[in-house]
């Protein structure tokens, strides 16, 4: 989430740069990567029918669409991988910096005890951390990789608040969450979605049940689909 309802405190964070963090980070930006990349190469395919099932669905879940929307899912295809380009830019961008100059990355670990209950938070109304992620206790309290509110999807989530992607916002608390993103669905046009990040990050993590990504991380076939 951007900075709203956060009790930033620059004394109470520090750069995440080595220890088992940083290689929690490092994973979950790799999962991040091949989240992204499976949705691009999807979208690439160019039709609805020529995409996968699975990225039928989460179009339809997602942003409020059907086949017959022809000119509305072009448009809307076309605005999502502009996004996901742009995002698998800077997940390659920050894990590149974490592999070789982590004390120059843009996430931070937030141990203030009065934001616990958030998984992590962006663009903070301080000139100097505008743009760094700043992780909370309970994105590192889970080693989560399917369904929604995974460790991945935290970092897409907070990555399209930057500008450099697409500026999402967290458009209104009674949007949040898997419900609320579908409410958001009704209530406005599905394009909407495309600026809401909870959406966003939920379009991606759908992407965790292919075979494709599943055999990319590792999970054997008998773990049930969520």
């Amino acid at each position: 989430m951007p900075y709203s309802g956060v009790y930033f405190d620059p004394s109470q964070i520090k750069r995440i740069s080595n220890g088992p963090e940083l290689k929690d980070l490092k994973k979950h930006l790799n999962i991040a990567l091949v989240l992204v990349e499976y949705r691009i190469s999807q979208l690439n395919k160019g039709h609805f029918s020529k995409m996968s099932p699975n990225e039928q669905l989460s179009i339809k879940a997602r942003f409020g669409l059907n086949v017959k929307d022809v000119v509305k899912y072009e448009d809307i295809r076309k605005q999502l991988l502009t996004i996901s380009q742009k995002l698998r830019t800077s997940i390659k961008t920050e894990l590149y910096t974490l592999n070789t100059r982590p004390e120059l990355g843009i996430f931070f670990r937030d141990s203030n005890p009065s934001n616990k209950e958030f998984y992590g938070y962006t663009n903070v109304a301080n000139d100097k951390y505008r743009n760094v992620i700043c992780l909370g206790d309970r994105y590192f309290s889970q080693n989560k990789v399917l369904g929604n509110n995974t460790n991945a999807g935290t970092l897409i989530h907070e990555l399209s608040h930057q500008e450099r992607n697409t500026g999402a916002l967290d458009i209104d608390p009674s949007f949040y969450g898997e419900r609320g993103s579908e409410n958001l669905n009704n209530i406005l046009d599905g394009t909407a979605n495309l600026r809401h990040a909870d959406s966003l990050e939920f379009y991606f993590e759908d992407a965790s049940q292919s075979n494709y990504v599943r055999n990319r991380l590792g999970i054997g076939e008998n773990v049930p689909r969520l």
